[in-house]
């Protein structure tokens, strides 16, 4: 199984660029509690040159998707059978300016090398060839049941002491339990899901 997130993934349902402090550490306050402005303070510290949309974004993906990405990577490996590779997509798109960063779809067109039918991604000649590692690993994967490809070394199946992940970026490359602090952060102050409402 390959199982993976984008860096600002949530940021496609929650396309609010002219956030501003007061509303990311509002957002982070209904996530954090009381311990909010030491969350937004944390990831601030670790990406000072994002926009306070970006920021948000990637807030909300580690308390969602990326979080649920790594429990599911953590679940397969636990079984013991068939492995579980985890990435992370960190590239951010050009297009519209540049301001949605590694939005949720922009890993499709690279994972299904079609960049000319999904405009978010771009079509740089360093996309291109992002798009060409990416969608290799795809098609090894398909054929060998590793997704591994020239140019960008072994990724390693994940497992619970390393967590090895393969970033992709135009520097793509493995690292082990990449933002870790921050991930620790969240799942320390997270708040528990409130009950729907009947």
């Amino acid at each position: 199984m390959i199982v993976g997130s984008n860096l600002h993934d949530s940021g496609f349902q929650n396309p609010n660029f002219a956030l501003d402090d007061a509303g990311l550490l509002a957002q982070a306050k209904t996530m954090f509690g009381d311990n909010a402005a030491k969350v937004v303070a944390a990831y601030r510290a670790a990406d000072p040159n994002a926009t306070t949309f970006k920021l948000n974004s990637r807030i909300l993906t580690d308390v969602g998707r990326r979080r649920d990405s790594i429990a599911l990577a953590e679940r397969k490996a636990a079984l013991g059978r068939a492995p579980a590779y985890l990435y992370l997509l960190t590239y951010e798109s050009v297009p519209f300016g540049g301001k949605f960063g590694s939005v949720h779809g922009t890993e499709m067109p690279l994972f299904y090398h079609n960049l000319d039918a999904w405009p978010i991604a771009g079509n740089s000649p360093a996309v291109q060839a992002l798009a060409d590692r990416m969608a290799g690993t795809y098609i090894a994967f398909a054929q060998t049941g590793k997704p591994t490809v020239p140019g960008i070394g072994e990724w390693p199946a994940y497992e619970p002491t390393k967590r090895a992940t393969m970033v992709f970026d135009t520097n793509t490359r493995v690292e082990n339990a990449p933002d870790q602090e921050l991930l620790a952060l969240v799942e320390q102050y997270a708040l528990p899901p409130q009950a729907p409402r009947t």
